[in-house]
C-alpha cells in the first residue's frame, strides 16, 4: 500500500504528529508492508528541530525508517517504510 500525506504549512505540527501517530497505529496493525510518502512541510533533515526529533521518535516507536537521508525539498519528501522491510533495502 502506498500512503500519501500532505500537511499544509499552516497546520500545527503538534496536531499533525498526533494524527500521524493515530494513522500509524492503524496502518502498522493492519498491513504487512507499505510506503508512506508525501510532503510533511517539516525539515526532517534538521536534527535540532524539535518536531523532527518527535517524528523520528514516533517512527522508531512503530519500527519505521525514513529512507530519504538528504535535504527533503523534493515532491516526495519523506519515504517511510518498516525498518526490516525488503523495500527498505531497495530504496
Amino acid at each position: 500500500m502506498l500512503v500519501t500525506i500532505y500537511r499544509p504549512p499552516n497546520t500545527l505540527l503538534k496536531f499533525f504528529l498526533y494524527e500521524l501517530s493515530e494513522l500509524l497505529s492503524i496502518i502498522c496493525a493492519d498491513l504487512d508492508w507499505f510506503i508512506i510518502s508525501g510532503d510533511f512541510n517539516l525539515h526532517v533533515d534538521n536534527p535540532e528541530n524539535s518536531y523532527a526529533k518527535e517524528l523520528k521518535a514516533l517512527l522508531d516507536t512503530f519500527g519505521l525508517t525514513q529512507q530519504v537521508q538528504g535535504p527533503t525539498h523534493s515532491p516526495l519528501d519523506p519515504v517511510i517504510t518498516h525498518t526490516d522491510s525488503r523495500l527498505s533495502s531497495s530504496l
